[in-house]
């Protein structure tokens, strides 16, 4: 995409492969709850990834491939509801792309957008959400098991571990869950820690 004022700087080097688009604190609040009552936000905040511009051969020359996951989306909806809202929200998608790189439509050949339900079917996430829960004090710490499990309730295998996003450290790709996980095998196998 070719970003236009006050946005042009986005276009240089690695910052365009990962651009995340968003408003302010109050608006994202407003688009949570409008999810919750099964309303796509007017302007979506979202993250788009253009993973050709790190690596080509992705795509055939000369085009682009890129993916785009937004924050927010009505998931209460039945899968026809959600066939519908994916289609509205992907069109807000493209909308708000185009307010920074107006020629992002153009560039579009064709896309593949998936609702909550394919989502969660075809990767095994919960409610289509691939962070397995929401970035909120209610579902993190002590509400997510560790390595070993919850201390009332252990994993009951010897030398099965947990390190998803669905534990301590998550919600979300922090990389946390592994680290911990990989501490408890050390500890458990009595080697020193690095």
């Amino acid at each position: 995409p070719e970003y236009v004022s006050p946005y042009e700087d986005i276009g240089d080097g690695p910052r365009s492969q990962n651009v995340t688009f968003f408003g302010t604190a109050e608006q994202m609040q407003r688009d949570f709850e409008g999810c919750v009552r099964g309303q796509v936000p007017e302007s979506p905040s979202f993250n788009l990834h253009v993973s050709t511009l790190k690596d080509p051969s992705l795509a055939p020359a000369g085009k682009h491939a890129a993916s785009s996951f937004a924050f927010y989306f009505p998931i209460g909806a039945d899968h026809r509801a959600q066939s519908r809202l994916r289609d509205e929200m992907a069109d807000r998608i493209v909308e708000r792309i185009a307010k920074a790189a107006p020629n992002f439509p153009d560039l579009i050949d064709r896309q593949l957008n998936y609702p909550a339900y394919t989502y969660e079917r075809r990767f095994g996430c919960t409610g289509g959400n691939f962070t397995h829960g929401l970035l909120q004090p209610e579902f993190m710490g002590p509400f997510r098991p560790g390595p070993r499990g919850w201390p009332d309730n252990p994993v009951p295998v010897g030398g099965l571990y947990l390190c998803g996003a669905g534990c301590h450290g998550g919600p979300g790709v922090t990389f946390i869950p592994g680290y911990n996980c990989g501490y408890a095998v050390l500890d458990d196998a009595g080697t020193a820690r690095l």
